[in-house]
């Protein structure tokens, strides 16, 4: 049996590489610097959810097109990647033209800024999916990225006992699939 190459068929594989490459850029690198196990399947959850809201999202929206003439170049989504590895939710995102295509009409602002954007929309569609990625989403904007977090809890020059136990507490969340909170 052939796959369907409609043209609308088409458009919604693009729709879903994008969204999944979206997810991945800003998205990934704050939960995996998050404090998330990565073998905890409400996380995985979580990721198969927001991409299928966004991937709707992004089918209903005009601004997206499958054309080539309109796709983001790639260095554009690679300083982006980039910036939210190295910053999480609070990397800077200058590119109006990539905030545009998820309704921002703005110049620039932070990742996490943007993700509070994106995450609204679901919610005011009553989206059944956002209670799965929703809380995790908000875990992570809300209490900052593991390295931050860690930071924190033991300051800028830790002892070499308050880094072990600190490790400790770290081990046992992710030994237990929640997210380290000190």
């Amino acid at each position: 049996m052939r796959p369907d190459l409609s043209p609308s068929n088409v458009r919604i594989a693009r729709i879903v590489a994008a969204v999944a490459d979206a997810v991945q850029i800003m998205l990934l690198p704050a939960f995996v610097v998050g404090g998330f196990s990565p073998f905890n399947a409400a996380l995985d959850v979580a990721f198969a959810a927001i991409i299928m809201d966004l991937a709707e999202i992004l089918c209903e929206n005009e601004r997206f097109s499958s054309a080539p003439s309109t796709w983001l170049p790639t260095g554009m989504l690679a300083d982006i990647f980039v910036a939210c590895v190295h910053e999480a939710d609070r990397a800077r995102i200058r590119d109006p033209e990539y905030l545009h295509v998820f309704g921002m009409n703005r110049r620039d602002c932070e990742a996490g800024q943007l993700w509070r954007v994106i995450a609204e929309r679901p919610r005011r569609q009553n989206s059944a999916r956002a209670s799965a990625w929703r809380p995790m989403l908000e875990y992570v904007l809300d209490r900052g990225p593991l390295a931050r977090r860690l930071l924190r809890a033991v300051g800028p020059r830790p002892s070499r006992g308050a880094l072990h136990e600190l490790y400790a507490a770290l081990a046992d969340a992710l030994q237990e699939g929640r997210p380290f909170d000190p």
